[in-house]
């Protein structure tokens, strides 16, 4: 007569651990010391292993994980702070660190894959035909001029009027705007004198008022 699958099932593990799990006893059998603690730690191994299935099952759901963005502060202090606060409240789960970088470093950072997302000013480099672009926000053309400036009280400017005027540029942090600024100038009919460059919109305002 055969033995019952459990039971063999037991036999065949006691046998592999070299260790008997249980005692036999005339009322049946009860846990030994060793078979006891084989209980416990297995328990926590099969608690282990559900957590671990239930935490990858949520990361392929991406509602657990880190997500790294690159960012231009100039850019971002309107929006990202409560932004990050919203999306805190959505996904708890995803951690995000937001790494400042200018747009060349982001690019490159999206395409090695140190960054899921990238802030940054659009241009017209190549790089971007090989990454998902989608436009977030767009600014108006604005140009800021001393109170004192005759046109200061205007609520539109011809650009040609400025054409004698100096103009405070902004940087490399921005890399289509060198670009546009010539275009448009010289859709004017002149060339724009840059004297000066600024790292973003606040610090150009501060220059043209004279501020620093």
């Amino acid at each position: 007569m055969s033995q019952p699958p459990f039971s063999k099932q037991i036999q065949d593990l006691e046998g592999e651990l070299g260790v008997n799990l249980f005692q036999r006893e005339r009322k049946g059998v009860a846990l030994t010391a060793a078979g006891k603690a084989f209980l416990i730690d297995a328990r926590g191994i099969s608690e282990a292993c559900d957590q671990a299935m239930k935490k990858a099952q949520r990361i392929s759901r991406g509602e657990l994980g880190e997500l790294t963005v690159g960012h231009m502060a100039a850019l971002t202090h309107e929006f990202l702070g409560q932004t990050l606060e919203l999306w805190q409240r959505i996904s708890p789960g995803i951690v995000v660190d937001c790494v400042e970088m200018d747009p060349e470093t982001q690019e490159r950072a999206l395409l090695d894959g140190r960054i899921a997302v990238g802030i940054f000013v659009l241009s017209d480099s190549p790089i971007l035909e090989l990454l998902r672009v989608q436009q977030l926000i767009q600014h108006p053309v604005t140009v800021a001029l001393p109170k004192s400036h005759p046109q200061a009280v205007l609520p539109e400017i011809c650009l040609p009027v400025l054409k004698e005027e100096p103009f405070i540029g902004l940087n490399r942090m921005y890399p289509a705007y060198g670009n546009w600024l010539q275009t448009v100038c010289q859709q004017g009919g002149f060339k724009p004198r840059v004297v000066r460059e600024a790292d973003s919109r606040r610090h150009l305002r501060c220059r043209w008022c004279g501020l620093e």
